[in-house]
């Protein structure tokens, strides 16, 4: 897409000698082509997810699923319930 608007601006600004226009019209054409290109583009960044996640020996059935994984909060976050276990058998409210 970035190699596509620059060809557009310059193939416009050395026809029409109007740089200001041939640099909006580029602009445009990238905003526009943005929505036709986002489903490539989250497939390409889930199949990376995927390549990265399998060299850490992780299996994903179906590749929305490495999506999910990212949307996880860490076990130790404060995303966690109200009450936390201290020790066995024993709960605490949480530390803030």
């Amino acid at each position: 897409m970035g190699v596509m608007t620059v060809v557009v601006f310059l193939i416009n600004g050395f026809t029409k000698h109007d740089w200001k226009e041939a640099f909006f019209f580029a602009l445009a054409i990238a905003v526009g082509l943005t929505p036709e290109m986002l489903p490539m583009i989250v497939t390409g960044t889930l199949a990376i997810g995927a390549v990265t996640m399998s060299k850490k020996k992780v299996i994903a059935k179906r590749l929305n699923s490495i999506q999910n994984f990212g949307a996880r909060a860490p076990i130790g976050s404060k995303a966690r319930s109200f009450r936390s276990v201290t020790s066995w058998g024993s709960t605490s409210p949480p530390r803030v």
